[in-house]
Parts: C-alpha cells; sequence; structure tokens
C-alpha cells in the first residue's frame, strides 16, 4: 500500500539554505524546550518526530518512540485522522515496553509541508485528573446512595419486622421438632439480616447519643452478624466483649464500626485463618476500647499510611469507603484509630473512645 509522502520528511529535507536550516533547529529548541510530549505522525502511521516531552512522559527514550507506530499509542490511525478532523480530544490508557502505564491527554492537529502530510500529536499526564474525576464520580454514587439508602432500609425492615413476628408465633405453635429447627434456622437468619441492615443505617449518624445504651451486646452481635461469612472463608471468628455499663454511645453505629473491621479482617485472612474482636470499658479513664486482630497478610509501610484515605483499596471489588468512615465517625466523638500492621504478621486496628455515663435517673413509683 502506497501513502504519500511524509510532512515531516519533507520539512527536514527541504532545509537547503541556511535560514531554513535555522529556522529548523529554533522550532527543535522551542518543541525540546516545552513539557507537553509532542509526535509527528506520517501518513503510514509511524512516529517520525518527538521531542523530549513525549520521552519524559512516556518513559521511553526519543530514539525508542521514533520506531514505533500511532497504533501502540492510541491503537488505531484512524482515530488520531478523526481527531484532528473533528477536534475531539483523545484520551488513551499508554503502556509501552519498558514504560509504566500512563493516562494521557492528546490533541491532534494536521500537518502539511509542499505535498507531505502527516499529524501533531501535543499530550499531556492527565493521570491525576483522570483519578480526581474517578473519585468525583465515586463522591457522586455514595451522595445518592447516601440520600437514598434510609427510605430503602425502611421499606426493608418493616416487612422484615413482619416475617419475624410471624415466625415467632409459628415456633410458638407447638410443630414438630423438624419443623421447629427449621423454623428457628430461619429466624435467626432473618435476624442476622435485620442488624445488617441497621449497622448500614448506623454509620450515617453521629456516635454519641443522648441515652445510655448496650454496646457488650452490640459489639457480640457483630460478631455473631459475620459468623457464617467467616466460617464460608475458612476463618475462625472468636469474641471476647467484657461485660459493661450501657454507655451514652449509639449501639447501632458502634455495631455497624465492628462490622466494617471484622468484615476487613476477615478478608485479609486466607483458609484456616484468625480474627478476634476485644472490647473493654476502663472505668478509671471513662474510655471504650476495641481492638480487631487478625493473623492475615498484613500490610506494608505504604498502605499503612494510605488506608485512611478515601478510596484507597487492595482489594479487587474493594470500595475504599468503610475505614474511613469509621475513623470520621469515631474522631468525631473524640475517640481514636490506630493501626498496627507488619506483613506477613497480620494486623491490629484499635478503636478508643472516651466517654461518660449519663447518670442513671431513679424510677418514681406512680403509687408514691
Amino acid at each position: 500500500m502506497s501513502f504519500p509522502p511524509c510532512a515531516f520528511c519533507n520539512a527536514a529535507d527541504s532545509a537547503d539554505s541556511p535560514a531554513e536550516a535555522a529556522n529548523i533547529e529554533t522550532t527543535r529548541v522551542v518543541l525540546n524546550s516545552i513539557r507537553a510530549g509532542a509526535i509527528g505522525v506520517g501518513p503510514d502511521g509511524h512516529v517520525c518526530y518527538a521531542n523530549t516531552g513525549a520521552g519524559q512522559l512516556l518513559n521511553l527514550p526519543i530514539g525508542e518512540l521514533r520506531k514505533l507506530n500511532c497504533t501502540h499509542l492510541f491503537g488505531s490511525l484512524d482515530v488520531v485522522v478523526r481527531s484532528a478532523q473533528t477536534g475531539e480530544r483523545i484520551e488513551a490508557n499508554v503502556t509501552l515496553p519498558g514504560g509504566s502505564p500512563t493516562m494521557i491527554g492528546c490533541t491532534v492537529s494536521e500537518a502539511k509541508h509542499g505535498d507531505g502530510r502527516g499529524w501533531v500529536v501535543l499530550f499531556q499526564d492527565i493521570s491525576s485528573l483522570a483519578e480526581l474525576r474517578r473519585q468525583r464520580d465515586r463522591l457522586l454514587h455514595l451522595a445518592v446512595v447516601g440520600e437514598v439508602l434510609p427510605s430503602v432500609l425502611h421499606e426493608v425492615r418493616n416487612p422484615l419486622a413482619s416475617v419475624s413476628l410471624l415466625l415467632e408465633v409459628l415456633i410458638e405453635e407447638g410443630f414438630a421438632t423438624e419443623i421447629q429447627r427449621d423454623l428457628s434456622t430461619i429466624l435467626q437468619e432473618i435476624r442476622r439480616i435485620g442488624l445488617c441492615l441497621e449497622g448500614l443505617t448506623g454509620m450515617h449518624r453521629d456516635l454519641t447519643s443522648p441515652t445510655n445504651e448496650p454496646l457488650d451486646s452490640a459489639l457480640r452481635d457483630a460478631c455473631q452478624l459475620l459468623q457464617y461469612s467467616a466460617a464460608g472463608r475458612g476463618v475462625r471468628l472468636n469474641c471476647d466483649v467484657a461485660a459493661m455499663p450501657n454507655l451514652p454511645l449509639r449501639a447501632s453505629v458502634l455495631r455497624g464500626i465492628a462490622f466494617n473491621l471484622l468484615r476487613n479482617a476477615i478478608d485479609a485472612c486466607s483458609n484456616n485463618g484468625n480474627v478476634l474482636l476485644e472490647g473493654t470499658f476502663d472505668t478509671v479513664q471513662q474510655k471504650l476500647f476495641i481492638s480487631v486482630r487478625d493473623n492475615g497478610g498484613g500490610m506494608t509501610p505504604e498502605q499503612i499510611e494510605r488506608c485512611f484515605d478515601l478510596f484507597f483499596t487492595t482489594k479487587e471489588h474493594g470500595s475504599g469507603v468503610g475505614l474511613p468512615i469509621c475513623k470520621h465517625v469515631v474522631e468525631r466523638a473524640g475517640g481514636s484509630v490506630s493501626i498496627q500492621s507488619s506483613p506477613g504478621k497480620g494486623t491490629r486496628v484499635s478503636v478508643e473512645i472516651p466517654t461518660k455515663p449519663h447518670p442513671v435517673q431513679p424510677r418514681i413509683d406512680p403509687t408514691g
């Protein structure tokens, strides 16, 4: 297949006077001085020219860039031609041999010199901009979910409560032992779903409460809620929560925090892993202490430094929002969340929440 002459080759060959040669050299100096990448693409799609910025942005020597076809960068020459005709910006993920994956944004202009033809592609690294866009989109999705979640959960909880009540009535009817066992199993699963929904709702509320609530049972509920999931992954989930007085913290919110921390620990473990939830209340310091330990793969110092960043996750399908939300909720109540972890030695997440129980109001005997 024959192609028309290359505009860039024509320009280089036409420098038959000192003035034209000086002009070409000046243009080369200017192009090599800008931070943006600039490449010249010939009619056959090959890269005929690349400035210093192009080599730096794509992490390739200029000589290697000039050996490439534009299909390595944009998939096809048609993409370049169409961009020049329409003025539309190209965004492409570029991974080259010897280079690192890079998201680039490009503008394309047609180049002509005599009967030669080609295209000039100016591009910049937009990886940080693309990441900001992804975070914006995820925040918008979270905002939508946060807006509709309470009403959806309310609609789900109402029928669940009705089903639970009906099951309790049926269990009391005195059916055969096998039926009783099946009904009890169904009721337990319905209650587990209810606790899960309550935990999801609780994370959208303040941790502090105007009344004293039972927190030790809330922590045990979170552990019980995830027993089935842990067993399915071959992980032993243990709970060591000491009896404690009712405290002015919302049980549903604390259950949601424990649920998220335990789920992360379970996900970090492989088969035969161990996860331990501990909870105590120090009456002297008036502080609630919660700890979740696992013997999973652990985290590197870099991962520990970023683990509280919104959307940072090492899971394939993780959202990266659970741990940051837990930290935000705890700190808003005056508490703190810390992590100790080493690669291959597991992870421990410690939560400390200061609190003072509300005084218990004496009961008033209406009979005097």
